[in-house]
């Protein structure tokens, strides 16, 4: 599941780099720019967060939250074609709600902000 959400990231990264530059169209530098920036981010993310470093800390997490009849039956589960489909598709359900988070909290930061500016002019005020 790690290794299939990397194409994720980067796809939400990109996103995200060309919705903060507006309708400004990017140019050849910029786009360079822009790539080798994510570039070197993926490959941060990848090493900080390969397997081989994560899974001490994934064993961890199952041994505190899951009894070993209940590891026995994610394990069986997973094997199951359900189970691949949830491996497989996750990767894809988690982009979609970061998308669907970051669509929301467009709607959400400036109402944020407005309590925010209220609540210090109130303050202001007394």
């Amino acid at each position: 599941m790690l290794n299939s959400s990397y194409a994720n990231v980067d796809r939400s990264m990109r996103q995200s780099i060309l919705q903060a530059h507006g309708e400004k169209p990017v140019t050849p530098a910029e786009q360079q720019q822009i790539d080798s920036t994510i570039t070197k981010v993926m490959a941060l993310m990848q090493d900080e967060m390969s397997w081989a470093k994560m899974k001490p800390q994934y064993v961890l997490l199952y041994v505190e939250t899951f009894d070993q009849d209940e590891v026995d039956g994610l394990l069986a589960f997973y094997a199951t074609p359900a189970g691949q489909a949830m491996i497989n598709k996750m990767p894809i359900v988690m982009q979609k709600s970061m998308t669907m988070m970051q669509s929301q909290m467009q709607v959400v930061m400036p109402k944020m902000m407005g309590v925010m500016q209220d609540s210090m002019r109130d303050s202001v005020t007394k």
